[in-house]
C-alpha cells in the first residue's frame, strides 16, 4: 500500500489531527517498539509512520515497556469498516 492511501487511511478515521495532544510520530525511519510507550508520551489511538519502510501503525496499549502498535498498511476493506465501527465516524 502507498503512502497516499495510508494518509488517506489515516485522513478517513480523523486520526491525523489530534486537539486532544495525543503524540503522533510522523517521520520515523523505523517501526514503533516496546519502548515507544505511555512513558515516552504516547497514548492509545497515537499513531506512527514508518517514512523508510512505507508502514502505518496506531498504538493499542501503551503499558509501561510493552507498548503494542497495531499496523494499519494492510487494512482491506473489511478492517476499514470496522475501523468506522470503532471510531465512530
Amino acid at each position: 500500500m502507498g503512502n497516499f492511501k495510508i494518509v488517506k487511511l489515516l485522513d478517513a478515521i480523523n486520526l491525523n489531527i489530534n486537539t486532544d495532544g495525543t503524540l503522533n510520530k510522523y517521520d520515523a525511519t523505523a517501526p514503533p517498539g516496546v519502548s515507544d510507550d505511555g512513558v515516552a508520551g504516547y497514548s492509545v489511538g497515537s499513531h506512527w509512520i514508518d517514512v523508510t519502510g512505507d508502514e502505518a501503525y496506531i498504538a493499542v496499549d501503551v503499558t509501561t515497556g510493552a507498548a503494542v502498535w497495531r499496523n494499519v498498511s494492510t487494512f482491506e476493506e473489511m478492517d476499514f469498516l470496522q475501523a468506522q465501527f470503532m471510531f465512530n465516524f
